[in-house]
């Protein structure tokens, strides 16, 4: 989905409304540059990093790692709350970096 919106974002950039003379200039839109950077940051670290701890950590919890063997509670294994920790800090990072990139998408400063 995230490439979908990516490949929608740049076909935006690159066409041309039939209220401008000719498509926007990347270049000079120094917003639009950051913008672009942005995402493919947040794209790569979502791909490299977050989807990858997400996977495992979903095999490390339907593995049942330190499932009590009678009834109740008990501490979540050190893998599973290490990667609940990096899954935490990097959807925060990607709250971030979508607020962020729409801030500056609506904002346009300097435009």
């Amino acid at each position: 989905m995230s490439l979908l919106v990516g490949l929608t974002g740049v076909a935006l950039i690159f066409a041309v409304p039939p209220w401008r003379d000719g498509p926007i200039d990347l270049w000079g839109t120094p917003w639009l540059v950051a913008s672009v950077v942005w995402f493919v940051a947040a794209l790569a670290f979502s791909t490299l990093f977050q989807s990858p701890n997400s996977a495992r950590f979903a095999r490390a919890v339907a593995a049942g790692v330190g499932a009590p063997a009678t009834g109740g509670f008990a501490e979540p294994p050190r893998e599973v709350a290490t990667l609940s920790k990096r899954l935490q800090v990097g959807g925060a990072l990607l709250t971030i970096s979508t607020i962020g990139i729409l801030v500056l998408m609506v904002w346009q400063p300097g435009a």
